[in-house]
Parts: C-alpha cells; structure tokens; sequence
C-alpha cells in the first residue's frame, strides 16, 4: 500500500514538473499572465498564472493509477463499492469546477465573490456525492464527532479555505511552491502523529477487549407472550414461528425483507412510551438494549471514543415517511437496497439503532474499527456486514447495530467479517412483490 502510495506521488511530481514549461507557454499565448501594475507585486516583470492545469494533470495521473493498481489488487472495486466510485466522481467533479474558475480568473481576473462562488459550488458537489468531514481529532486528547449539517459545513469551509491558501500567490515564480512545500511538511507531521495517536489507541483497544471478556452476560431479549404458531422450517433447520404476528426463530426476532412487523406495533419494555411517538425516538428503544449500549458507550469514551445513537426507534408511520422520500429521489429499486419499506424495518422493533454519521466511510473511523470489533461483547451484531447483499438485500452498514444477545453475537462475530442472520438461521429475505 504504501509503496503504491509512493508512486502515486512520484508519479504527481514528475508530471506536473514536466508539464509546467508547456503551461507557461500556454498561459503566455492565452493573456495568463501578471503584468505588476502597483507596489502590491512582488515581481518587476510578468509572470505566467497557468500553473493549475499542470498541477491537476498530474494529480489525475497518481489517481488513475492507484485505481488500477488498487483494482488489480482487489483492494477496490468501482462497480461493487459504488459508495467509492461516487465520491472519486464527485471529487474529480468539483476539481473540473476549481480549474475552470482559475482557468477563467487566470485570464479575466474574476471578482472576489465570483471566485467564492466557484469555490463554493465545488466544495458542494463534493459533498453532495458523500465525501465529508465527519469528525475532529485532537490526538491523544478528544474525538469530536459532528451531525450531518455540522459535517457538511465544516467540509464545505474546509474546502474553500484550502483551496484559498495559495490563492492569492498562484504566480509561477516559486513563491506558492515554498508555501506549498511548507503546507505539506506541516500536514504530514500532523498525519504522523495521527498515527501515533491511533497505534495508541489500537493497544488500548486491544486491552479493553481482554477486560471486556469477562463482564455479564447480555441476555437475550424476552419472547412476547402469546399463542405460538409455527409457519414453517428454515433450510438450516430451525423452527419458524409467530407471535402476535411477530416472527421468531430460536427465540430470535427476525424482521427483514421476508418478515414483517404488524402496522401497530411498538416495542413495550423502554423508558419513554413509544405508542404514540411519531419520529426517531432513542428512548423508545428497548430497556436492556439501552442498558448494552450505554456500559458500550462508556468503554468505549473511556478510551477516547465517541459513539452516539443517530437514529433509534422508528414507527410504523415515519419509516412510511421516509422511504416513500427515498423512492421520490431515487427509484424504488435503488431506495430498496438501503430503507426498509414501512412494516419491514428492524427500528421498528426498538432492538436496533445507527451509530453517529450514516455514511460507510464510519468503518475507517477509529469508533468504527472499535464497534466492528467490540460491539459483540455487549450483545450487538453489525446486521448488515459488508459483502452480504445478496443475503439481507442491503448495502452495507457499518453504523446499523441490532441486539440478539452476546450469546449470538459472539456467534456471528466471526472475527469481524460477521455472519448474517439469514445464513446463520437459513432464512430469505426478498420482498414478495
């Protein structure tokens, strides 16, 4: 990986070096030039502004081949892991919006609200095809996690700030390239200590799981009580039965694409009364579920971690609510492989939740890596794993946690590449019609 990496940048430096002569012959023949008019200038005689295109030339270089040699490898697959293959899209959108506005300020010398704007629609593209900042470390010190609108501003001002750094000393006289150079140095010793910080972190980690070995077991939840009616068997063998038009299986309750929860019902056993809640409500889920995620919850800030439930309880209506806004700006095919239609979603029952940002970029997050690795302990099981599509009809989800138990839970942990439930109990999930 990293020696790929180090190729990668070779490759952006050589190319643009050699790039750069031709941009100043362009930036000469096309008016992209500085003529000092006043004492501001620093140079006495004019001087090329068209250094952007060899600088991006060359970054589209090192990009290109990494998604080669990452493809090769089968570290990443565009068509498969389309989360990614859009956001590279939507990063090399917003680059094609930034050279254009430079191009153009380049030659016309564009006002200062014009070249905001431009910077401005860049950094909202690449934010609307999902890439964010979605939390701030202070290494060795705090992890701050940031909602969705906080995210997306942070991302946006991030962007156009960068973007602004060497705006104003573009020149190609080596006066942005020293500056450049010492952005880099900083950003680098600053990535360095990150490192540090997660090498850290990764041994406490790792300490805090021998320790979590030995805590109480979380139970099971309890079956509701009722006539049971068996509707079938799955293929690995269990006993499928219903409750009150509850499906369970090995005292399990099972809702997925197959099964469904009536329209009425709600979850009892919580501390907020969730019989007439009309939005997401986090204390609406069930008692021993939130019992599992707050000693979780304070594990994991015990070592520098900040997990949060985004999204928790969903009735019957909202989730109707939602998906049909999901069908209005996709199409129901594509709303179908991430929201469950109204009666066939796991929020419904008050055992499952998502975790802080909704976004599949939570895995590479150091509270991602932790859940991933620890959340069996307390009872949960990542319900949608990566790679299981064809198992639970989802995408995958990082973030979406259901609690079975830790019996279960350890069961399907599988040293973290996480066994479904519709494996594990030789279930379907696909929606009859």
């Amino acid at each position: 990986m990293w020696g790929n990496i180090a190729i990668a940048f070779l490759l952006a430096f050589i190319v643009s070096f050699m790039a750069t002569p031709y941009t100043i012959k362009i930036a000469d023949k096309i008016g992209a030039v500085d003529i000092p008019k006043d004492k501001r200038r620093m140079h006495t005689k004019k001087m090329p502004k068209f250094g952007g295109p060899a600088v991006i030339l060359g970054f589209l270089v090192s990009i290109i081949y990494l998604i080669i040699v990452m493809s090769i490898e089968g570290t990443l697959d565009l068509f498969t892991e389309q989360e990614y293959g859009k956001k590279i899209l939507g990063i090399l959108l917003g680059i094609v919006v930034i050279a254009i506005t430079g191009v153009t300020d380049d030659i016309k010398t564009l006002k200062w609200w014009q070249q905001l704007a431009g910077q401005t629609l860049a950094a909202v593209i690449v934010v609307a095809f999902g890439t964010r900042i979605e939390h701030l470390d202070i290494p060795f010190l705090y992890m701050i996690g940031l909602n969705d609108v906080v995210s997306i501003i942070v991302t946006v001002v991030w962007i156009v700030g960068v973007t602004n750094a060497i705006n104003l000393i573009d020149g190609l006289d080596g006066l942005s390239s020293g500056i450049s150079l010492i952005s880099c140095i900083s950003l680098l010793i600053i990535f360095l200590i990150y490192l540090g910080y997660l090498y850290i972190l990764n041994k406490k980690e790792s300490d805090t799981m021998l320790v979590n070995n030995y805590q109480e077991e979380y139970p099971k939840i309890e079956v509701i009580s009722g006539e049971k009616n068996v509707i079938g068997r799955s293929k690995n063998g269990y006993t499928i039965y219903q409750i009150n038009g509850l499906t369970y299986v090995d005292d399990i309750l099972i809702v997925n694409k197959t099964y469904s929860l009536p329209p009425d019902y709600y979850p009892k056993n919580t501390l907020e009364n969730a019989q007439n809640v009309i939005s997401t409500c986090n204390k609406c889920l069930d008692k021993t579920v939130l019992k599992a995620f707050n000693q979780m919850q304070a594990d994991a800030q015990s070592i520098g971690l900040n997990i949060y439930i985004s999204s928790g309880y969903r009735p019957y209506l909202y989730q109707e609510k939602l998906y049909q806004n999901y069908c209005l700006k996709h199409t129901q095919e594509e709303a179908d492989k991430f929201s469950a239609r109204p009666g066939y979603s796991e929020h419904q029952t008050g055992l499952s939740f998502d975790l802080n940002t909704i976004n599949s970029n939570f895995i590479t997050t150091p509270e991602g890596k932790w859940i991933n690795n620890q959340a069996h302990l307390y009872g949960f099981i990542i319900r949608y794993p990566k790679n299981k599509e064809t198992e639970t009809g989802y995408k995958y989800e990082p973030w979406h946690l259901r609690y079975v138990g830790q019996t279960l839970a350890t069961k399907l942990y599988n040293n973290g590449t996480w066994q479904t439930l519709e494996d594990y109990y030789g279930l379907e999930s696909t929606y009859q019609n």
